[in-house]
């Protein structure tokens, strides 16, 4: 519920990025909860790097569920690049 007591929906989404040694990289997200159909995301790309692949992902995440009216999107990451970059407003 939120602050006026409404009820608001929540969509739980896992994120994750990686890249090989020879910048090769893959990035995606899975909704872990809140949809009635499983969802999952997963794209590539070469000449990358490892902390771009990890905020891909939680991008990739925002532009697809980021929007929804009356919904809470919690996303879930094992990066520590990533949540630096949103607590200390890297990015901004």
């Amino acid at each position: 519920m939120d602050e006026r007591g409404k009820i608001v929906n929540r969509i739980e989404i896992y994120t994750d990025g990686s890249c090989k040694g020879d910048g090769t990289g893959a990035y995606g997200f899975v909704v872990a909860s809140g949809l009635q159909n499983p969802c999952e995301f997963v794209e590539s790309e070469k000449n990358t790097t490892n902390q771009r692949m990890e905020i891909k992902g939680v991008l990739a995440a925002c532009e697809k569920f980021g929007k929804i009216i009356d919904t809470e999107v919690m996303i879930y990451t094992d990066s520590a690049y990533v949540c630096n970059c949103h607590k200390d407003l890297w990015l901004s």
